[in-house]
């Protein structure tokens, strides 16, 4: 079992109380949880979020409903709160997050430690008037292995010319999936 832990940074121009008690709110995930997850609090255990809280998710994962539970096993307001999947799609998710206060607003670190099924890498990008997202996920099976894309365009120049933009993904699907195959026939580098 292999844990990625990924690590992340964000400034925000606001003072650590109000930052805190934005994430103090269970209900605002769905404001910062990207739309195409469908993402739904289901309830929580606690009216106020304290160590021990069970919070019942529901989103979905290329049109499949995903249950996930998440226990907070940390809580000390206002710098850090930890909290981690029971349920869901990982065999394991710890995420830690941490919040100091700084002369600019609030600096939030987050730690997430995950070990998935298959491998999965993602990216994302942002041109003039467009954001893209790109999840590739690699699973072995029957000794081949099957890459399953998830791939969307946003914003307004997206939505403008929606036509344009789904060509320009399965043209670039095209060439990214042709590139990776013949890179994996030709075998590992000799060095």
């Amino acid at each position: 079992m292999k844990v990625r832990a990924l690590h992340r940074e964000q400034m925000i121009p606001a003072l650590l109380p109000e930052v805190f008690s934005f994430f103090s709110e269970v209900r605002n995930l769905d404001r910062i949880t990207p739309p195409w997850l469908h993402f739904q609090v289901l309830d929580q255990t606690d009216r106020e979020i304290r160590a021990g809280t069970l919070i019942h998710y529901r989103l979905a994962r290329h049109g499949l409903p995903i249950s996930w539970t998440t226990l907070i096993e940390e809580w000390c307001p206002p710098t850090k709160f930890v909290d981690v999947q029971l349920k869901g799609p990982y065999s394991l998710w710890r995420h830690t997050h941490s919040f100091e206060a700084c002369d600019s607003g609030t600096l939030i670190r987050d730690t997430l430690q995950e070990v998935k099924p298959g491998v999965r890498i993602g990216w994302t990008g942002k041109t003039f008037g467009i954001r893209a997202l790109h999840v590739w996920e690699f699973k072995g099976l029957d000794g081949r292995t099957h890459v399953k894309t998830c791939e969307s365009f946003e914003r307004w120049l997206a939505r403008l010319f929606p036509g344009l933009m789904r060509k320009m993904l399965r043209r670039a699907l095209d060439v990214a999936i042709g590139s990776l195959k013949a890179e994996c026939e030709r075998g590992p580098a000799k060095g």
